[in-house]
Parts: structure tokens; sequence; C-alpha cells
């Protein structure tokens, strides 16, 4: 507390009732310096008329953004459904709760529409200004001469920001960077408006901090695309972000766990777990009820549903190899290593790789893709109940045969260079199957794989690679494909889940000639004219792989 000795000596000599309330008032204003949790509480009705409605999701934003304010979170983004508060804390609470401890800190504020930046910054500025604010942090003062609803400084040094979208950012900056539902919901399924909004982030409004050195960011709002701001910033840099995504309806697939970051990537231990256990368990009844979620499902298309609401766009759930399916190969989360190390690859007793080659003359500007998967037998882990964060390992299933992605390789190759990678692929991963397209560019490589004595099988595919996805997903969906943690197998996963929206659908190709042959343990099989029938079980299991991956 600011000259708290002060302060008390002053009060002693109050008649008793207004020492009284300077006591409270003292006391009020560094309680909630100290917790923007009770900040939020205590001057929400200065930010809302509406009543406050307690909720372990808003305790969550406040938590994260305290940690912004530390300096332990470097860029924070906050995914959640509309109408759950988020611009009133994020946009009006937390850069006056701010300038309680810090009045010099500087904010750049930015939102689609100049009516939103500006009604949340009016917001911010009547709660700096009301007696509530200044009786407790009366050090904060508002300059005369600039004070302006999309502007307005303090005495300290201090400012806040408001832009919109696409507006000239030269000449602006700010410590801390907020970036408040960057698209309009109407507007983002215009690919021109979406990547517009991208190159204006990437170009104009990242860069606008004061100190790379010590710049904070925290970005928030509903998923509204795929490929909106959000997507666009995680597939470039998710380790250096903490992603606070918390979905209406509870999908224990998806849960949110989050650490300290301050720019390197998680550490420590997780500071926030999403608390919800049931399925489809609801992010806050009491703003949001089973009788009005399920109106909003029926107003709404499924689409919209997926992306603003569950924080999984289209494209980021899939349609057909939906991306939830997926299965990161990592500790559990009760496990004692979880995040800390990283998990060992299974004992592989088959090594599969798939080709998707493009050298037809009407395939120049294709890929072509090679997958390497490794097939071993899983058992589900299990804590032991009842014996706490020590408890023992155990299985609780009984294993199964499924499959790991290890490797992707994407580049547009000459003949000789592919034939090369070919080679010195097979010497790495020893694959005991090499799965080849059978088409007019795969059937030269495939001939000379067979002459260097590679394991290669012409692959004859039924259908369009629509129907084929289908067919081959079940794999998927049943639980039995896993990734590593690596950035190339979340692009492929990625580009799997937007399929068939995509420009190129190589990586998609190998995948389904990869889980299309797997299938064999499921009593399918894939037609290739080169093989008889007892090619079709050239299974053999032979050597116990090494513990890495690409």
């Amino acid at each position: 507390m600011r000259e708290s000795g002060t302060v008390l000596q002053r009060f002693a000599e109050l008649p008793p009732a207004e020492r009284a309330i300077r006591y409270y008032t003292a006391v009020s204003a560094e309680t909630c310096r100290r917790s923007l949790r009770k900040f939020v509480r205590r001057a929400w009705p200065l930010i809302d008329p509406k009543p406050f409605i307690p909720s372990w999701h808003i305790d969550a934003i406040c938590d994260h953004l305290a940690y912004v304010a530390l300096g332990d979170i470097k860029n924070l983004m906050i995914n959640i459904p509309p109408r759950m508060t988020k611009s009133s804390i994020v946009s009006v609470a937390f850069p006056a709760w701010v300038w309680c401890d810090e009045p010099e800190i500087q904010f750049l504020c930015a939102s689609y529409a100049a009516d939103l930046a500006r009604l949340d910054a009016a917001k911010m500025r009547r709660l700096v200004e009301s007696k509530w604010y200044m009786d407790r942090y009366p050090h904060v003062v508002l300059l005369a001469d600039e004070n302006r609803v999309d502007r307005f400084s303090n005495t300290m040094g201090g400012y806040r920001t408001s832009i919109s979208v696409g507006s000239k950012t030269t000449g602006l900056g700010g410590d801390i960077l907020i970036l408040d539902d960057p698209h309009n919901a109407q507007e983002v399924e215009s690919e021109a408006k979406r990547k517009g909004t991208i190159e204006w982030h990437d170009n104009a409004f990242r860069s606008r901090v004061n100190d790379p050195n010590k710049a904070r960011r925290v970005y928030v709002g509903q998923r509204t695309h795929d490929g909106d701001v959000f997507g666009h910033v995680l597939a470039l840099e998710e380790k250096r972000w903490v992603h606070l995504c918390l979905p209406m309806e509870y999908d224990g697939s998806r849960k949110c766990v989050t650490y300290i970051n301050r720019g390197d990537g998680p550490e420590g231990e997780p500071i926030f777990r999403d608390p919800r256990e049931k399925p489809n368990s609801l992010l806050c009844p009491e703003r949001m009820g089973p009788e009005a979620v399920a109106r909003e499902k029926e107003a709404v298309s499924a689409r919209t549903w997926a992306a603003q609401y569950q924080q999984q766009p289209q494209g980021a759930g899939g349609r057909i190899l939906k991306r939830s399916w997926w299965r990161l190969w990592e500790w559990p989360d009760w496990h004692p290593e979880y995040r800390k190390s990283e998990r060992p690859l299974p004992d592989i007793f088959f090594v599969l790789q798939a080709y998707d080659t493009a050298f037809e003359n009407d395939e120049q500007d294709s890929y072509t893709v090679r997958t390497t998967w490794g097939m071993f037998h899983h058992e589900e882990l299990a804590r032991k109940p009842g014996q706490g964060e020590t408890a023992r390992v155990v299985s609780k299933s009984q294993p199964r045969i499924s499959a790991i992605l290890l490797e992707r390789r994407k580049w547009r190759p000459s003949f000789g260079e592919m034939l090369d990678e070919a080679i010195e692929s097979a010497k790495t991963w020893e694959p005991d199957r090499i799965l080849v397209e059978k088409k007019a560019s795969g059937h030269s490589l495939i001939q000379e794989m067979r002459r260097k004595g590679l394991p290669v099988r012409a692959v004859k595919v039924q259908g369009d690679l629509v129907y084929r996805a289908h067919m081959a997903s079940l794999p998927l969906e049943k639980g039995a494909i896993w990734y590593v943690n690596r950035k190339w197998a979340k692009d492929l996963i990625e580009t799997c889940a937007k399929f068939p929206d995509v420009d190129f659908d190589d990586e998609v190709s190998s995948v389904a000639i990869a889980l299309q042959y797997m299938r064999m343990y499921m009593d399918l099989q894939l037609e290739d004219e080169d093989d008889n029938k007892e090619d079709l079980d050239l299974f053999s299991p032979k050597l116990q792989r090494k513990s890495f991956y690409g």
C-alpha cells in the first residue's frame, strides 16, 4: 500500500465515523490492488448495471491476466463463447486494475470495429474517473488536455489508445497490446476480409510494442473460422502463447491446462485446469443454462456453434478426419512426468511408409508427401485409485494394435532427388512396407525402389479422395492413431481437418493410403494389381525401434 504508515497516522486524527470510512476504503483499495478477482467484483456496478454473476471461468480469466501483469505470461490468448463478460474484464477492468499499481503502463487496444473499441474505452474511463476508484487510487489522475475516448492519459505517463482493425498504427505503441474480437463474425467467411485482418495484424499491429523484450499481448475473442487471427497465431508460434480455451460444452479430449510461459515455452506445474469432468458440462449454467443452450443450437448452424461456442472451427474440428480424433503421444495429465519429459516411443513392431508422388504434368504445383508410421500394441495407462500423486501406473485395458505418426516429409523434388531421399529414409526408418500409389508419377519410383531391394508395394486406389478419406477414418475415430508433439505433425493434422477445403491434398492422400492399409487388421484391404493374396500378409515383426522421431 502506498505510504501506508503516513496514511494511517493521518486517519488517527480524524473523527471516529470518518476514520472508520477511511480505514475501510484503504483496506478495500489494498485488497483490490492485490487481487484482480476482487477488483472486478467490487468495481462491477461501475462497469455493467446488470448483477455480477460469479463463475470459475471469470476467476480463471482474472488469474491469467494477473500473470500477464506480473510478466509471468507474455502472450495470452483467451477463446471463450460470446456473452461471457470477456470484454468487461479484459478491455475494461484489467487496464484500470493495472494502473492501481503501475499507472505508467501504456495500453494499445484494438477491436474489429471502432465503435466497440470506443465503447470499452469509455467504460474504462468512467471507471477510472469514478469516486469509488479515485478514493482508492488517488495517484491515478487523467490529464485534462488528453482525455478523449480513443486516447486518454494519466499524469504518471500511462495511457490507453483504442483503434479499430485495419486502421493506421504509425506512431502508436504500448507496453501491453490488447486485441479484443479481431473479426466480425458476419464477415469472417469472406476470405478477402479475413486475410486482410491477418495481414493488418502481422504487418501493423503485432509490432506496436514499446519494448520487444518486455512486451505483453492479450488476444481475446470467440473463434469464428479455422483461418482467423487466433488460428493463424497458434499455427505460427503456439509454443510462445498461453491458450485459455473454454468451450461452452466440456470436451474431455480438449481439456484446457495452462502453464507459466514467459515467451519461451511452458514452465513448471500447471497453473490452471478446466475443473469440469462430466462430458458436455456447461461453462456457466447461471449465465447460459441447458434450455438456453438448446435454443441457441437450434437457432445457429452447426458450423457456427462449433466455432463460436465450442472454440473449434469446422476446419479445426474436421469434417472427415476430425482433429479431435488424433491422440497426442504424451504422459497422462496425472503422471509425475506430465509436461516435464517427453514420453518415450512405444515398442514398435512394424514401420510403414506411404508416398503420394507428384511428377505428372498436371501435378507441377502439387507436393510429394511421405508419412512414416509405427504400429504397436497399446495399453491405456491409468492411476491406481487412492494412491495420490505417487500412484502406481497400472494398465486398465487389453492391448490393442495402434499406430503413431513418426514423420512427415513434404517437398517438390525431381525424380532423382525423390529416389535418393526414399533410399536414405529407408536406411533411417527401416520400413517393413513402403506404399506408393499406383499412378504414372509413382510407377517409375516403384520400379527403381524394387531394383534397390526396398519393400515397396504398389497401391491401386479406388474412388476419389473424399471417399477414401471416409473409408480410412475408422482407426482415427476409434482412437487408435497417435502423433508426436511436433509442429509438422500438427500442420498435417490441420490440413486433414480442413480437407476437402484445402489448396493441396497430398498429405491427406498419404494419410488415407496408410490408414487404409493399416485397417488390414480390421479386415479392410487395398487392391494392388501387382500383388497376389499372399502379399497381403507380409507383416513380419522383426526389431525394436529406436526412441527418436523427427
